[in-house]
């Protein structure tokens, strides 16, 4: 049955043009199936469409019609009415996502592409990798446009970071972070859309340590560094706490950009906060340990902040074995948080958990039918697992970045399961 199958998808039927005639409804599918075929080998487009059209509804819930669906989708394709052949892909990839390892959403997502609908393009060829890891051409149409999404994002992020370095540097404070939350929203898109490469993640670092030396700013002005001022100590501390953010975040940034053109304003702007950094600490330490003041100035360190931060990064990326270092590794970070990010590390490390289970399901061979069907439950219960463990972590973070990741991730395991269902069943 699988070399028909392959047979009726991939190779030329070679008939005579009399076999392109008005469909027979009684006759088999594959008869049916063919005699479309022969149409559109003879560039009758539009006699072949209905005959596809019956073949698939008199098959509405098997491979047979899973096919008629798609050929009629590359019919519709080759006549320029993309939106139709949208609609038959999706017809063909509901009855069966798996025909000849995901040619529906490979399909799809060109026709996708052809419409200017990029999001949905890269979500079906990523389905097309998933079912079918080996498949060049949905990669490569993959890597394309975010490729291109990524330069896009990338220059307008410098436009706008640009512009807002001279607004924070005029005091223009309300310009400033106008321009930096739009630089971030870029570039946060570009390390989305390529994220081996590292100027993105040294971006975003950059603007937020920007942000938060921004708002140390507010407070320095009413602090005196000889201590004499003892009414200034709720403004020492939010000063300094937010100084110290901005210095792990610039070196974090450091650590991530190599083209001097972005460096440099970095490392600028990595002395000035050293400058104001210095003095506040000085004072800092002359606070009376076990104050609260104290206790809020240096039990809240500006480090375990980035790590998780870090941490969010490698979770985007996909990174669980490197997450887990970093995870490992900071075991005492969240005893060492207030409250509210103690939920944020309980959301993290459920994410580790979720990472490493969906590796586990994907070393499975989830295109093989026979073996869905004998492990079916076992699988379900994988997904579940999977899936409750994302649901957890949702509802502890509060960050919107990872909590937006959730959301993904839920997607694509519903998605899962669903392929896993269908094939299994």
């Amino acid at each position: 049955m699988k070399k028909t199958l392959l047979l009726l998808a991939f190779f030329p039927i070679v008939v005579s043009a009399a076999l392109c005639q008005e469909a027979d409804t009684s006759s088999p599918a594959v008869a049916q199936i063919e005699q479309a075929n022969a149409c559109f080998d003879n560039k009758e487009y539009s006699k072949a469409i209905p005959i596809y059209r019956k073949a698939a509804a008199k098959n509405p819930d098997n491979t047979f019609g899973a096919l008629a669906h798609y050929k009629c989708a590359k019919t519709l394709e080759v006549l320029g009415k993309y939106n139709d052949a949208i609609s038959e892909c999706s017809q063909s990839i509901a009855i069966n996502p798996f025909l000849n390892d995901a040619i529906a959403y490979l399909l799809r997502g060109a026709l996708y592409e052809k419409t200017g609908k990029y999001e949905d393009a890269v979500c079906d060829y990523n389905k097309v990798l998933l079912i079918n890891p080996d498949n060049e051409t949905a990669r490569k149409r993959r890597d394309e446009i975010l490729f291109q999404w990524y330069v896009i994002s990338t220059n307008e992020g410098l436009s706008a970071l640009s512009s807002g370095l001279v607004a924070y540097k005029n005091g223009d404070n309300t310009s400033a972070v106008k321009d930096l939350d739009k630089a971030y929203s870029l570039f946060n898109n570009a390390r989305a859309f390529y994220l081996d490469d590292k100027t993105a993640f040294g971006m975003v670092s950059f603007i937020k340590g920007l942000k938060y030396r921004m708002a140390a700013k507010n407070f320095l002005g009413t602090i005196k560094l000889d201590g004499s001022g003892s009414d200034d100590t709720p403004q020492l501390v939010n000063a300094y706490y937010d100084l110290a953010l901005a210095d792990a975040y610039y070196r974090k940034a450091l650590s991530y950009l190599k083209d001097d053109g972005l460096v440099n304003p970095l490392k600028e702007e990595k002395e000035l906060n050293d400058r104001d950094l210095v003095p506040l600490k000085s004072r800092i330490d002359k606070l009376e340990p076990g104050s609260e003041s104290y206790t809020k100035a240096t039990d809240l360190e500006a480090a375990s902040i980035v790590n998780f931060d870090v941490a969010g990064d490698l979770l985007n990326a996909g990174d669980v074995d490197e997450l887990k270092r970093i995870l490992d590794e900071n075991k005492s970070i969240a005893a060492s948080l207030i409250k509210s990010n103690k939920e944020t590390a309980e959301g993290i490390s459920y994410l580790s958990e979720a990472y490493a289970k969906l590796s586990r399901i994907f070393s499975y061979d989830l295109t093989d039918p026979e073996w869905l069907k004998a492990n079916k439950e076992s699988l379900s219960s994988e997904i579940s697992a999977c899936s409750n463990d994302i649901n957890r972590a949702k509802s502890a973070i509060t960050d919107t970045a990872l909590a937006d990741n959730c959301s993904g991730l839920l997607q694509s395991i519903a998605l899962l399961q669903k392929l896993a269902e269908k094939a299994g069943g």
